[in-house]
Formats: structure tokens, C-alpha cells, sequence
């Protein structure tokens, strides 16, 4: 069948090798990632397709009944049940999924069945069709299909870490209400921004770590450029990064390792300040000229707000920055890592 449009999901069906077979054999007339890390994924594996930084759900309303979203789940019911909640917040709530923990695809309720047909025949997956059960829109948000001990992510922050395979919280004056199985992350829930008059059901929510797979390294790319800011907002990655950047500050544990991990593979280095609270949701790996320091007085937030007051404009030698600012900070801070 010509002319759908594959849609990807996570980083997994690139680190798999599922994204190469199933492009390989089914001939997408094109291919579009949803996800950051995804789009990191891709560019390592050669790929060099459009990341709109949207939910899958955006996307498929986007490209319409052509489209299959590709998933590889942590499990089997957990890539059942993600497949169930993209559908159910889809226009047509219907939705084609080649589900790869379980060599399935999915039509969910009147989803194209042409499409699905031939992808179940071309790929030799089952073919599966289930119907698409009504999102009970209530005060209460339950996700689905977590592993007790990961974290549990609004909006791209950590807000807790679950401690059952289903978490249910609520809104009060936008403001996230644990009420069940949920730990809470008290700077977590400091940081997560919910927009004024948010509806607990238009929030991205997942569960997991981000990725199990360390990434390319690449060599160096530059010692001079400019220094970017990444502010316990790894999410905003990509839509900062630029062919310029000699470096980046980055401010919090878990941020520091995540883009440290994207930024790996730029050859882009990081100067990360953290205070020790990593949830440890992915594969720490960073360019050589990275140093991470961990704050000994005061928090990761206040040190990073001070070095941002004093990143130069234009262009700047990372190495000799980054070395002015840790003797500035002096015993305030220990370095932990050096690359």
C-alpha cells in the first residue's frame, strides 16, 4: 500500500532495529518521529526525518487515516495500553498500530483496515482489532501500565516515582494531586508547568525511563561558540541547539544526564550542576570537555541562576569558562565528573 504515513514512537524502534525493517519493507511515503529522544535515536541510526516535537495523537490527526504509529513497548500490555490511549485521543478515535514488543498490529475501533491488512501481511504480524473504550473524562487522570520504581513524567518533568502499575492524580488550581500510587518529587512538582485553566486530560503523561541505550559518541565538535542554557528543560532541547554551540549549561540531575545523552552524539559537551537527586531515567554519557559539579551549598537551581547572570554574549572558549566559573564557585561546589 503506497503513500502511508509511518509515524515513530520512542527511541526503541530505532535502537531495535525496528524502524529500518519495517521502512525497509513497507515503503512509507514518509516518516515522522514523535519523541526528543526518538529524534536523537534516529539521527544515530542515519535517519534524518522531521521531529515536530508533537504527541503521537497530534500527529496522527495531522496526517490522518494514512498513518500507522510504530511502537516497541516496555511489555506487551503496556504497548497495548499506550496503543489504547493514543486512540482514544485521536479525532476519529481509531488508530493503526505495529506494535513490536509482540510482532502485532493494532486497528483500534474504525481505523483503516486496508492499511493495517497490509502491513499485518507485508511485516507478518498479527492482525489484531479492538475497539477503543470511552476516555472517562472525570477529575481523575489513572495511567496505565507502570513499573513500581520509575518515574513518572507531566509535561516532561519528573513528578514522582510510581509505586504501583497504576497512578491516579488529579487537578486542584493547577496544581497535581497525588491519589494513588505515586511518590511525589517535591522540586519536581515545583517545576512542572501547567498552563492556567489546564484540563488534567490535555497533560502529556508517561511513565519509564527515556532510554536503556547509550549513545554514539562523536568526536568534538568545537571548543569556541556560544554556551546555551538548558534549565530543567531537556524537553526544549533540539529547539535550542544550533550549529554554534560550543557548549551548554545545564541545571538539575536528571536534566544534566539527558541532554548530556542527546548532546553526545553533536559532540556538544556540558557543564552540569547538580545537588544529587538523579532518578537515573537514562544512560549517562557526555562529550569530552563535560564537567558536572555537585552543589554543596545551596541548590542546583540558585548556583544556575548565578552562572547564567554570567554567560558572556557571542562567541566564548568553553574549556576556559567553565574552568573560571568552578574556581568562582570555589567550595560551594565539587566537581564529580570530568571528560
Amino acid at each position: 500500500m503506497q503513500g502511508y504515513t509511518l509515524i515513530v514512537h520512542g527511541p526503541e524502534a530505532f535502537d531495535k532495529g525496528d524502524v529500518l525493517n519495517v521502512v525497509g519493507q513497507t515503503c512509507p511515503a514518509q516518516v515522522v518521529i514523535a519523541g526528543i529522544i526518538a529524534r536523537t535515536a534516529a539521527l544515530e541510526a542515519g535517519f534524518t526525518i522531521p521531529c515536530p516535537n508533537e504527541r503521537p495523537s497530534v500527529l496522527l490527526n495531522r496526517y490522518g487515516r494514512d498513518a500507522a504509529l510504530l511502537n516497541r513497548g516496555k511489555s506487551v500490555n503496556s504497548g497495548m495500553i499506550f496503543g489504547e490511549s493514543v486512540a482514544q485521543r485521536t479525532d476519529k478515535k481509531s488508530l493503526v498500530q505495529i506494535e513490536c514488543s509482540n510482532s502485532t498490529v493494532y486497528l483500534w475501533g474504525q481505523g483503516n483496515y486496508d492499511l493495517a491488512e497490509y502491513l499485518s501481511l507485508v511485516l507478518s504480524y498479527k492482525l489484531i482489532t479492538k475497539p477503543v473504550s470511552n476516555l472517562s473524562l472525570t477529575e481523575f487522570r489513572i495511567i496505565k501500565g507502570c513499573f513500581p520504581g520509575e518515574p513518572v513524567f507531566v509535561n516532561g518533568t519528573i513528578i514522582g516515582i510510581a509505586e504501583s502499575e497504576e497512578v491516579t492524580i488529579r487537578l486542584n488550581d493547577n496544581e497535581i494531586i497525588p491519589v494513588f500510587g505515586l511518590k511525589l518529587k517535591e522540586h519536581g512538582m515545583q517545576r512542572v508547568k501547567i498552563s492556567n485553566n489546564s484540563d488534567i486530560y490535555s497533560l502529556w503523561i508517561k511513565s519509564g525511563s527515556l532510554r536503556g541505550t547509550l549513545p554514539v559518541q562523536s568526536p568534538r565538535s568545537r571548543i569556541t561558540g556560544k554556551i546555551i542554557v538548558i534549565d530543567h528543560e531537556s524537553h526544549r532541547f533540539w529547539e535550542r541547539i544550533s550549529d554554534d554551540v560550543a557548549g551548554i549549561l545545564t541545571i538539575g540531575d536528571d536534566t544534566t544526564s539527558v541532554t548530556g545523552h542527546m548532546s553526545a552524539h553533536l559532540g556538544i559537551p556540558v557543564f552540569g550542576i547538580t545537588d544529587g537527586d538523579e532518578d537515573g531515567i537514562i544512560r549517562k554519557s557526555f562529550t569530552e570537555g563535560s564537567v558536572i559539579v555537585k552543589s554543596i551549598e545551596g541548590r542546583d537551581d540558585d548556583i544556575g541562576k548565578e552562572l547564567i547572570s554570567r554567560i558572556p554574549n557571542g562567541e566564548v572558549h568553553w574549556d576556559s569558562w567553565v574552568n573560571d566559573e568552578i574556581e568562582r564557585l570555589g567550595d560551594r561546589v565539587v566537581v564529580i565528573q570530568k571528560v
